[in-house]
């Protein structure tokens, strides 16, 4: 990979997440973050923290903040586990599934339109070669 291969990945990568945020923020009082974590819900309710943080691939600072958050906003509940009273299983409300909905058929027509013009067959090999490098990342951090 030569440097501007890098850095175009990296500034488009950073781009489309700036541009996802303030369009979340915006229209839906909520972060990407956030959204990451209502669409992870909708997909599998009763998640506790490190099962989210492995699914995200986030650290758990960020998915502990985000979750407290939804459940300020009333959008995501804890359950506590009745075997483990410091463990909590987190689930969307009826106001945080609705909003999913809402913001998925959103986020689906803003994908469309950022996507526009790219055929499948190439968005597979993007995809196949972001995944290269996302194991090729994992074995860097395994080797320290």
């Amino acid at each position: 990979m030569n440097l501007r291969t890098s850095a175009l990945t990296i500034s488009t990568g950073n781009r489309l997440q700036s541009y996802i945020s303030q369009f979340l923020q915006s229209r839906y009082d909520i972060g990407s973050v956030e959204w990451r974590m209502l669409v992870v819900l909708s997909e599998t309710p009763d998640l506790r923290m490190n099962q989210i943080t492995e699914l995200t691939d986030m650290d758990k600072a960020a998915v502990s903040r985000a979750l407290t958050k939804l459940g300020e906003k009333r959008l995501a509940k804890p359950q506590v586990d009745l075997d483990n009273q410091r463990s909590k299983s987190w689930q969307l409300t009826p106001a945080g599934s609705a909003l999913h909905d809402v913001v998925q058929a959103e986020y689906t027509r803003l994908q469309t339109e950022i996507f526009d013009g790219i055929e499948e067959s190439d968005m597979s090999k993007a995809c196949d070669v972001l995944q290269n490098i996302r194991d090729n990342l994992d074995k860097i951090e395994m080797s320290k």
